[in-house]
């Protein structure tokens, strides 16, 4: 790993350590109250509320969130941008949908606010997910220290209906800077949990000392493992239960059958999903752990963002109840 890679990294996470992390989401308030950017979302979309959380997480159930059996990317490929959206709703300026989505905190990157956690917590997913997430892991194992890394990742088939599965390893072994040789494997996962356990292991830029640690892996089965090695990486295989998938609570409570000592996690996501997934973490997590979530930015429809914090609301509003 190049010299000046390492400094530039190292730049980027002193800067993030010292502004803090206590602003970054604004979403609602410190009394679980919502934000003013949050009503005004709310009202340049014409959502109609009564003013409390609890009809908030009501309308945007109703208005923003996508249809059962609707997939992320079926929303993402109408190309609908929050320009077309403005149009519709705020004519006066195309730029406010963005502005606001920015204020609460769900389309810019967000950096770690300390160098030293007991776990890095790995949101697993698809390729197109898996591309800004593997990009941020190899950040943070070069800029913080780390004890173990786990991988919170489920049996869930991949998805052929946007391009075969050969194209997408291809494209996420390209963004591992996996190099030319490596490519041509011909191996083909055919599950996230795979494909996630083929882009650590053929990552290439990882710092020294992480490709040939023991690594453990946790299944239904089998949950308990040893954790005697440090740096270490764990691997969370989360089986489907019947045709419903596993989700973001459910690798963590499977990560939590294992016994992990208590200690401070560092998840890595990407926007639009970092607050959504960081306010499972908090509701999943027992006493004695503590979290942030991470990542970088990805372009998205703007109907993402908001199905993200249709959810995101509904478990925010779950831990404040």
């Amino acid at each position: 790993m190049s010299t000046w890679y390492t400094i530039i990294v190292h730049l980027f996470f002193y800067t993030s350590i010292l502004v803090g992390a206590d602003d970054r989401f604004n979403l609602l308030t410190s009394d679980k109250q919502p934000t003013y950017e949050l009503l005004s979302l709310l009202d340049a979309f014409k959502v109609v509320h009564d003013g409390t959380v609890e009809d908030i997480v009501k309308q945007t159930q109703h208005h923003w969130l996508r249809k059962p059996g609707t997939e992320r990317w079926e929303i993402n490929a109408q190309q609908t941008t929050s320009q077309q959206l403005a149009s519709m709703y705020y004519q006066d300026d195309n730029d406010y949908i963005d502005d606001l989505l920015a204020s609460i905190g769900i389309v810019h990157a967000i950096y770690p606010t300390k160098r030293k956690y007991d776990y890095l917590l790995f949101n697993g997913g698809p390729a197109e997910y898996l591309r800004p997430r593997m990009k941020a892991l190899r950040d943070v194992l070069t800029a913080c220290t780390i004890e173990r890394v786990v991988f919170l990742t489920g049996e869930v088939p991949l998805d052929t209906s946007q391009e075969p599965i050969k194209e997408q390893v291809q494209k996420l072994l390209i963004a591992c800077n996996v190099d030319h040789a490596c490519r041509k494997s011909k191996v083909t996962p055919q599950n996230e949990y795979a494909l996630n356990f083929m882009a650590f292991i053929m990552q290439s830029k990882l710092p020294r000392g992480w490709h040939h640690n023991r690594i453990s892996i946790i299944t239904e089965e089998h949950p308990i493992i040893h954790r005697d090695a440090k740096p270490g990486v764990e691997f969370v295989k989360t089986p489907m239960q019947g045709s419903i998938r596993p989700n973001t609570a459910s690798t963590f409570k499977l990560w939590l059958q294992s016994q992990p000592k208590p200690g401070s996690c560092l998840a890595i996501s990407h926007q639009p999903f970092i607050g959504y997934q960081d306010a499972v973490a908090h509701n999943t997590l027992p006493h004695g752990f503590t979290v942030e979530t991470i990542g970088k930015p990805a372009p998205v429809n703007v109907l993402v963002h908001l199905d993200t914090i249709a959810r995101w609301l509904y478990v925010a509003h779950q831990q404040q109840s």
